[in-house]
């Protein structure tokens, strides 16, 4: 499997389509303005892909006092995406974005809480606090909120993977489908990995349109592994992954365009598609795919489309991809 973990912070709008997000936006609605500006970001929900345009949302949203706002332009001015690259300012954008997120928390919107616990968690905005952060988990955990559950179980699996698998198992049996796909995927966490296992939870959560579960369920179709091999239905699975309009999983784009670069099982190479998918990761904070969509686009197999291959491979070097940095330094 691929590290998917996205460097967002999402809304909780209550517009499902653009232009009714649109509407809302204009009239001052922040949380539909940060939801219509990661469908920019990533070309999602019927609108072309304009990162410049992201921001100018993202930016709105955080003046009206949503920490998505911020914490999503944030992540823009980080890696230079739709904007010039300043760091500094990226920080000071997710430390406003921790101070929102707090704040809501204590107003008593626990959706917000944990947010702010995630970033705590990674230092986001605010200094590391480990213990806080899993206090805050635990608390909305155990009220019964299936994201806290994943939360909380994702800043355990590494430690104690048995604590982790018990707090899914409760959560996804009391109904909460986002913790199924993650209980699926501490079923290879394990030793020995047990993949025929995990499927029955990737199934469980996909058939709920869990984004995560359908991603992890179309890669074992792809592989064959823990289930009969159908690659051609594994990349449906992992392009509707890709495309979820709330949830879109950039772990999904990414298996997607791999898959359509190389061809498997009956389906034909497409670079055109696979460089559309590798953009969409690469916007959610995938490097590896920046990284694959620059050399892609220097092989001459695919044009330029938003950025050339020198941007995308150093927006990669930004997010943490070693390579790209190898080549920016060298040049």
């Amino acid at each position: 499997m691929v590290d998917t973990s996205q460097a967002v912070t999402r809304s909780t709008a209550k517009c499902k389509l653009a232009s009714s997000c649109a509407t809302d936006c204009q009239v001052g609605d922040p949380l539909a303005c940060s939801q219509l500006g990661l469908w920019y970001q990533y070309g999602l929900a019927g609108v072309q892909r304009d990162t410049e345009k992201a921001a100018e949302l993202q930016q709105r949203a955080c003046d009206l006092g949503a920490g998505a706002g911020c914490f999503n332009l944030g992540v823009q001015r980080t890696f230079g995406v739709g904007v010039l690259r300043d760091a500094a300012l990226g920080e000071a954008l997710m430390a406003r974005a921790a101070a929102l997120h707090e704040a809501s928390c204590e107003a008593g919107a626990i959706g917000w809480c944990i947010n702010h616990a995630s970033m705590l968690l990674r230092g986001q905005g605010v200094p590391p606090d480990k213990h806080r952060a899993i206090a805050i988990l635990r608390k909305h955990c155990s009220d019964g909120l299936g994201d806290a559950c994943v939360a909380l179980s994702s800043a355990l699996r590494k430690s104690d993977i048995g604590a982790a698998q018990k707090l899914l198992q409760k959560s996804c049996g009391n109904g909460e489908m986002v913790s199924c796909g993650y209980l699926g995927e501490t079923y290879l966490d394990i030793q020995p990995p047990d993949p025929v296992a995990a499927n029955v939870w990737f199934k469980s959560g996909c058939d709920a349109n869990q984004a995560q579960a359908c991603r992890n369920l179309g890669y074992q179709l792809i592989t064959g592994e823990g289930t009969a091999q159908d690659a051609p239905r594994g990349l449906e699975l992992l392009e509707s992954a890709c495309e979820s309009p709330k949830t879109p999983d950039g772990g999904a784009c990414h298996l997607a365009a791999v898959t359509l670069l190389t061809g498997s099982q009956g389906i034909m190479p497409d670079p055109a598609r696979a460089s559309e998918r590798l953009g969409q990761a690469c916007m959610m904070g995938q490097g590896i795919a920046c990284m694959q969509a620059a050399q892609l686009i220097a092989s001459g197999k695919v044009p330029q489309v938003d950025y050339s291959a020198v941007e995308l491979t150093e927006m990669a070097c930004y997010m943490g991809n070693g390579d790209a940095c190898k080549i920016i330094q060298a040049q």
